[in-house]
């Protein structure tokens, strides 16, 4: 049947030598639909290395849409070294709100960031700066936190560490309502604490300051706190529970083999520990709540381990996806190249497709993409199958791409999540090693309006197509299964379906009730085809259901892009 198709789009799309000569276009969806750049921001100055901390800040301004938080710890405000900065902007546009600018010499303000939820009851986001190697009260590296204000961007509560050295703010997040207030709480990590600095993490009350819990290291040097999240309700009790990282901890006696614990949030009772498999591993060097991956109702966790060795690629990295229900181990994903340093860091993405599972996202800053060295990539797999989806390469030599990550935001008001990225090491401007944070919307090219048709009475749903404004002029063809959504490999180019009969009779002879299923895109990428059904006419298709996607060619030349597969229910 797949030969078949081919001799069909042989004749009317390509000839085979061009098929034959296809590669995925790079950074383009490996599994239908594409990415949008909607704002960038980059650092004024040189070495101050923005982006290497980034967040989703929630609605701060109030317009209805997600903001984003971005560090710059090593940015030199009115010429005090590394006194550190960060800002807040708008995801809509990309707008600033609000500065921060560091007063203090290596105080490293903005080394990390997080929204902190609403802590104060006003109905805006608040947020969370750390600046690691701050001084409180004299105390060299203690480090502090500081939390601001969504509404007015003024400070709420100062966090200091209690000793030199402490590192505090070395990781922050907001960990959502702990102590059953009705306002949010947050986790701050101080990866130094401790008598032989084996790292401590302390969780907060949002609307007092209150000290709820402390959670120490179990041996010197392990690192803990490096790296804080929500863990989702993994015990079930309808309380946050609370995922902590220690990359540098020897569980077994394996030198940095690295740790992840999970605490509940209702008794600070330790609930799981995962430890890395071999010496050297760093499990736990970032951790991050996933959202809901395998559709069970509860979030589940992503585990990085950066240098982890997979099939004997040193410092390849691997994350582990782990059920929020029982800590079983969903999806073991892996880096491909050596020094790559895939797991560096993990984000939960959303349900950006759409299909009902949680998506998510993998960084690996030292990849070096078509042979840009540590140009960096990041990676956003299928929550539902764990598959790679879409892949984004840094631009230029050091760019580091992925050093900063967060998404699951929504900064267009859309129904498809967006994300964040940092790059650290790019030079905007020539500005050296200035960095940048790049915001990006998820663009699935089809949409299908309405997404249910009664068999017994008809009528009529709409395929808007919306292809880059590159693809204009091009060709679009419509295609569908009832099968499934595949992937099925059009050479190099993934569509989002299973080829079967259905998809061969739309190739070679689509039925009368699907109009313009084929045609030329309009100026800006844009084109429309629709089914239109008589009463009746769906009757054999009653109680199931199709899913349907487009491609877009270039006639002569190449298959370019599919977009995501759109799931129509047949109703009775």
């Amino acid at each position: 049947m797949k030969s078949a198709f081919l001799q069909t789009c042989v004749r009317t799309c390509l000839p085979l030598g061009a098929f034959l000569a296809l590669t995925p276009i790079p950074g383009w969806a490996a599994q239908g639909g594409g990415f949008r750049q909607t704002a960038r921001i980059d650092a004024a100055s040189e070495y101050s290395e923005l982006g290497k901390a980034v967040a989703v800040a929630g609605d701060v301004d109030g317009d209805g849409f997600d903001d984003v938080l971005v560090g710059a710890f090593r940015a030199a405000p009115q010429g005090v070294a590394y006194a550190g900065a960060a800002y807040v902007h708008s995801g809509f546009d990309g707008a600033l709100i609000y500065a921060y600018l560091g007063g203090t010499q290596a105080a490293r303000l903005g080394s990390s960031v997080a929204g902190a939820g609403d802590v104060n009851g006003d109905g805006f986001a608040d947020f969370l700066v750390g600046a690691v190697t701050a001084d409180p009260n004299g105390l060299a590296s203690a480090g502090s936190v500081y939390l601001y204000s969504g509404l007015d961007g003024s400070l709420l509560f100062q966090f200091d560490g209690l000793a030199a050295g402490d590192n505090l703010g070395s990781a922050v997040a907001g960990v959502g309502d702990v102590n059953g207030d009705g306002l949010a709480d947050v986790l701050l990590g101080a990866n130094g604490a401790g008598a032989q600095n084996g790292g401590a993490a302390l969780v907060y009350s949002g609307a007092t300051g209150q000290l709820l819990f402390q959670f120490d290291g179990e041996q010197p040097g392990d690192d803990f706190g490096s790296a804080v999240a929500s863990a989702g309700d993994f015990q079930g009790d309808g309380i946050p529970d609370l995922l902590i990282g220690a990359w540098a901890a020897d569980p077994n006696g394996l030198l940095s083999a690295g740790s992840a614990y999970v605490y509940s949030g209702a008794d600070g009772q330790l609930l799981a520990q995962f430890d890395g498999a071999s010496q050297g591993d760093k499990l736990g060097i970032a951790v991050a709540g996933a959202g809901d991956v395998n559709g069970d109702g509860i979030s589940d966790f992503l585990l990085g381990a950066s240098d982890a060795d997979p099939n004997g690629n040193p410092s390849a990295g691997s994350v582990y996806v782990r059920s929020g229900t029982s800590g079983a181990l969903l999806y073991q994903l892996d880096g491909v190249k050596e020094w790559m340093l895939f797991g560096s860091e993990v984000a939960a993405a959303g349900d950006i497709n759409g299909d009902g599972f949680d998506d998510f996202w993998v960084s690996a800053p030292w990849a070096d993409p078509n042979n840009l060295a540590n140009a960096g990539s990041v990676f956003l797999y299928s929550g539902a199958s764990g598959q790679l989806w879409l892949r984004l390469d840094g631009e230029a030599v050091g760019d580091g791409l992925g050093n900063g990550l967060a998404g699951a935001a929504n900064f267009n008001g859309d129904a498809y999540a967006d994300w964040i990225l940092g790059a650290a090491g790019a030079d905007p401007g020539g500005l050296n090693t200035a960095g940048s944070a790049f915001l990006y919307a998820f663009e699935p090219f089809v949409e299908a309006n309405p997404t249910s048709l009664s068999a017994t009475q008809g009528g009529r749903i709409d395929f808007a197509l919306d292809f880059p404004d590159g693809e204009a002029g091009h060709e679009y063809l419509m295609l569908a299964s009832i099968t499934g959504t595949g992937p099925w490999d059009l050479y190099g180019i993934e569509v989002p379906l299973t080829y079967d009969a259905v998809t061969q009779l739309m190739i070679q002879s689509p039925p009368p009730l699907v109009h313009q299923s084929s045609g030329n895109l309009d100026s800006t990428g844009d084109g429309l085809a629709w089914l239109d059904a008589m009463p009746g006419d769906l009757s054999a298709f009653a109680g199931g259901r199709f899913w349907v996607a487009a491609i877009a060619y270039e006639a002569g030349v190449a298959v370019h892009l599919s977009s995501v597969a759109v799931r129509i229910d047949i109703l009775p």
